[in-house]
């Protein structure tokens, strides 16, 4: 009888999947190992990218520092300048330590001797031409000649001893000024870091940064291919062996050539829904297919089961897609509607405008009424 023939092909399926299912055990306990040593290549690779990936946020932060050096200014204490050189020598100094210790260079010991040198120089430097607020003595005195000056061309006699003598003191001040910064520029002298120093540096440091994010990657690549090939050996022995042990019963399953053929359907119509005999035996039951007692049975409630699969397939494709669609269309009209209600405000903003160079603007009754530039009563102010 045909249902006794199911049966037994039922027996059969099930008895190949538990095979199948042995072997991807088995396949899934080899292969974790090597799982593992990928998750660690891939752990470590990514690692090696984050930190070149830091050092790439530490080049920023070098170049950073360096705009952050402040000169002498005109009567800035000598003291708050020398602190700041100090430290933002010693900042960038540390910034260079720390790239040096992965990419060390030549370029970058040359700079770590500029920043020592650069600092020693700066702790030499004396509070020399130190004048208390001479900023405000400075200002005062160029007020003064100013005033001096004006005096002088109008004709005021008696502003000239006062005003010559504060206008010498303001040429005293700028003397001083220059003595002062060239003594601070002497001290520095070739010792000083410069913008082409941080430049070349940084340039040549990008250059290896990305010189060795390509070693790492292809280093990866290379492991991974092998880790690869490990994983494909595993398989294809497994699976020299699980076809071994299914041939047998492989050929008895052909030898239901009707059965065997409309399940192969089925399963490649449902995919994952169906692992054993009983899941497409229940989707018989749920669509009302309880009596089954001949091929013709079976085979029409097979072809039912994959023509309404379709359907519903069909269905959800067109569901999705007019969800889509309407998604879709909604982004536009609310595009539209955005790009409306800007091309309204221009427009009142123009008409707003265009009221207030009105002669009408506070008797007309169309004032903050027109929705355009355009009004047959405006007459210009102007």
């Amino acid at each position: 009888m045909f249902k006794d023939e199911l049966q037994e092909y039922n027996k059969l399926f099930d008895k190949a999947k538990e095979i199948e299912y042995e072997y991807g055990k088995i396949y899934r306990e080899k292969t974790k190992p090597i799982d593992q040593k990928m998750d660690q290549l891939t752990k470590e690779s990514d690692e090696t990218l984050n930190k070149l990936s830091n050092f790439k946020t530490e080049i920023t932060a070098l170049n950073s520092l360096f705009d952050k050096r402040k000169n002498v200014k005109f009567f800035m204490p000598i003291n708050i300048y020398k602190e700041n050189l100090i430290n933002n020598t010693g900042d960038i100094l540390n910034k260079i330590n720390l790239i040096n210790e992965q990419f060390p260079t030549e370029q970058g010991e040359t700079l770590k001797e500029k920043c020592t040198k650069c600092i020693t120089a700066a702790e030499s430097i004396k509070k020399r031409f130190e004048i208390k607020h001479a900023d405000i003595f400075f200002w005062l005195s160029f007020v003064l000649g100013a005033i001096f000056i004006l005096c002088a061309i109008s004709g005021m006699g008696w502003a000239w001893i006062a005003g010559g003598i504060f206008f010498s003191l303001a040429v005293v001040l700028v003397v001083y000024s220059s003595i002062r910064i060239k003594s601070i520029d002497k001290k520095l002298n070739r010792v000083d870091l410069s913008i082409n120093d941080i430049q070349q540096y940084t340039s040549l440091i990008k250059d290896l940064l990305k010189e060795k994010a390509e070693e790492s990657k292809e280093d990866f690549l290379k492991k991974g291919e092998k880790i690869q090939s490990e994983l494909e050996a595993i398989g294809d022995d497994l699976q020299s062996k699980q076809d071994n042990d299914l041939v047998g019963i492989k050929k008895e399953m052909h030898s239901y050539n009707i059965i065997d053929k409309a399940v192969n359907n089925l399963v490649s119509c449902y995919g994952q829904e169906i692992h054993w005999s009983s899941d497409y035996m229940k989707l018989f039951e749920q669509n009302f297919y309880l009596e089954i007692n001949d091929e013709k049975d079976f085979l029409d409630a097979c072809r039912d089961l994959i023509e309404k699969k379709k359907r519903d397939d069909n269905e959800k494709a067109e569901r999705e897609r007019a969800e889509h669609e309407r998604r879709m269309a909604q982004a536009e009209a609310e595009r539209q509607e955005y790009a409306q209600r800007k091309q309204q405000d221009e427009q009142r903003r123009a008409a707003s405008s265009l009221c207030l160079s009105c002669k009408h603007l506070y008797g007309c009754s169309l004032k903050e009424n027109l929705t355009s530039p355009v009004c047959s009563k405006y007459q210009n102010k102007y």
